[in-house]
């Protein structure tokens, strides 16, 4: 997939977590995942102490067992990762 302009971002506050999102060229609106890992408490850190854009939620988002209730009818590529840039 290629990578797509951000047009428009901002903050999504929900109860006092801030999260990320943004407005693509295409209308298309996301959401941070190094955000939504962070208002989840969900934090890995690499040997330079750096923290990984998302993995480990990712991860967590694969498990079998939670597949049912979060794809609920939409097809699996639906939630892929979106790599996106500033103008």
């Amino acid at each position: 997939m290629a990578n797509r302009q951000i047009k428009h971002e901002g903050v999504l506050d929900l109860g006092g977590i801030q999260l990320p999102c943004y407005v693509l060229e295409d209308g298309t609106r996301v959401l941070s995942g190094r955000g939504m890992q962070d208002a989840l408490k969900m934090v890995d850190e690499v040997d330079d102490g750096k923290q990984k854009a998302g993995a480990r939620l990712q991860r967590h988002l694969n498990q079998k067992s939670l597949i049912p209730f979060i794809f609920k009818g939409k097809d699996p590529d639906h939630y892929n990762p979106i790599i996106c840039y500033k103008c």
